[in-house]
């Protein structure tokens, strides 16, 4: 069912994209604030000034071109007052600086607060937090425009190689067609 009106509508702090998404970013997670979370607020007051309330959020979408954040996005707008965020898995999960431990994903309130700054290769618009892992590329992805724009996605490392960088995933194990084993077009992430 639809939500009530009066519920403000989830969306992914790092992609802008709504509870369920086809792009494959899996399902939208509330993920803890860290310890130091007043203090990380500090100097990031709203663009109207202190006290004011924040704008709006932009409206969140899955269609690709509404995609990422503005350059007037905030904290204020992309965390709950106790320092809470909505994430989707993957998006959390690929994150520069976000990893595994035993009560789940740590640091994703980290790459929240650095995908405020970033762009995106693909989009322009901010909140990438999925970097190339080239040695030396600075290119940024959100988690679906990474597949939008080519880029080779290891499922098995949580590695993603932009499309500049993409020859280098041959020597991946899991650079192989799942069907015929061969290396295939490597952007195409399945299958040849």
């Amino acid at each position: 069912p639809p939500p009530c009106p009066s519920t403000p509508t989830r969306r992914c702090a790092l992609c802008n994209c709504g509870d369920w998404s086809p792009h494959g970013q899996r399902e939208l997670q509330r993920f803890e604030p860290a310890p130091e979370w007043p203090e990380r607020l500090a100097g990031h007051e709203t663009p109207e000034g202190p006290g004011q309330p924040p704008p709006e959020p932009e409206p969140a979408g899955d269609d690709l071109a509404q995609i990422g954040f503005s350059d007037r996005v905030t904290p204020v707008q992309l965390f709950e007052p106790t320092g809470h965020c909505w994430v989707h898995r993957w998006c959390a999960a690929w994150s520069a600086g976000v990893g595994q431990e035993a009560a789940g994903l740590a640091g994703v309130d980290r790459a929240v607060f650095s995908g405020i700054s970033q762009k995106c290769e693909h989009c322009r618009r901010m909140g990438a937090t999925i970097p190339c892992r080239a040695a030396g590329c600075p290119r940024l992805y959100h988690f679906p425009c990474a597949a939008a724009s080519g880029c080779f996605q290891s499922m098995k490392t949580l590695r993603l190689l932009c499309p500049q960088h993409v020859a280098e995933a041959v020597q991946m194990e899991d650079a192989r067609c799942s069907v015929c084993d061969g290396p295939g077009d490597l952007r195409d992430l399945v299958f040849c």
